[in-house]
């Protein structure tokens, strides 16, 4: 959850109310309060841990500010799954034969025009 930037004065003290029977930050089931601190461009962004089984469900937050007053929000608990845990996997070598195919020509020539320097030094030599 953020408030954007503005939302607060600079470096506010601003108490968030939130449900502690939906957040696992809280032991109690009540509502809870918290005081943060605002960022210095006024913006606060809080970071919520929920409790197991609490997808789908919609919290209302309330975040005073000493001088900017009350300012809510919503939060909707993100659905979580299970995934694949059937540990089947597919396995697919790269076909690189095309990719590389330039360069090993590339590779071939040069190494010809080497020999044929070299077999060209050689016969010059001997003379």
């Amino acid at each position: 959850m953020t408030f954007p930037a503005g939302t607060f004065q600079p470096n506010e003290s601003v108490t968030v109310h939130y449900d502690g029977a939906i957040v696992a930050d809280v032991q109690q089931i009540a509502a809870v309060s918290k005081t943060f601190t605002a960022k210095a461009d006024g913006s606060l962004t809080l970071l919520y841990t929920f409790k197991a089984s609490q997808a789908g469900k919609t919290i209302a937050v309330t975040a005073v500010g000493a001088v900017s007053g009350t300012k809510t929000a919503t939060i909707q608990v993100p659905a979580t799954g299970t995934g694949d845990q059937s540990g089947t996997t597919t396995t697919t070598t790269a076909d690189t034969g095309v990719a590389i195919a330039p360069y090993g020509v590339a590779i071939a020539l040069l190494a010809a025009a080497g020999i044929a320097l070299f077999a060209a030094r050689k016969s010059t030599t001997r003379r």
